[in-house]
């Protein structure tokens, strides 16, 4: 019976700790075993299905998923692969305090100087040409766009006046 996390799911941990951010399948496999390692080289060659180190990094993403350690993030499949981070409860109990937790969660919120951005070309497009504009540049979503153009706003109506 097994006692805790195996070792894949301990370097899967220490990796997105590191990175601070979501890290996708085939970002975590080429960190895993970069291009030159045997494991990578095989995975490149026959596809990850039949490499056991690949299928069996695979299988402890699942697991931690499914254990909710990781949460996964995203539709699957090409367009929009499952992105993977730890479930915020999780993270909250790990982090020391509230900065190192802000720090682990600053890639969710997003930058108001996107925002002010999106928000200068959307007085100057239509509404069909900035959501093809949106889509073709920043690969998001109208949905996502509004988020980044909301930060914006709260980012204006919390900056101080400076006294020069």
């Amino acid at each position: 019976m097994a006692r805790g996390p195996g070792h894949i799911q301990r370097n899967i941990c220490k990796l997105l700790w590191h990175t601070k951010k979501p890290m996708t399948f085939a970002e975590i496999l080429a960190c895993t075993y970069p291009p030159g390692s045997f494991e990578g080289d095989m995975a490149a060659a026959l596809g990850g299905a039949n490499v056991g180190a690949v299928r069996s990094l695979r299988q402890a993403l699942h697991k931690m998923v499914k254990d909710g350690t990781l949460i996964a993030l995203g539709k699957g499949g090409r367009a929009a692969p499952y992105r993977y981070y730890f479930n915020a409860m999780l993270l909250a109990m790990f982090t020391a305090d509230k900065a190192e937790y802000e720090e682990m969660t600053r890639w969710s919120r997003p930058e108001p100087y996107l925002g002010e951005l999106l928000l200068e070309a959307r007085g100057q497009m239509t509404d069909q040409e900035f959501h093809d504009w949106i889509k073709s540049e920043f690969k998001m979503t109208p949905e996502q766009a509004e988020l980044f153009i909301d930060a914006a706003h709260q980012a204006r109506r919390t900056k101080q006046p400076t006294s020069d």
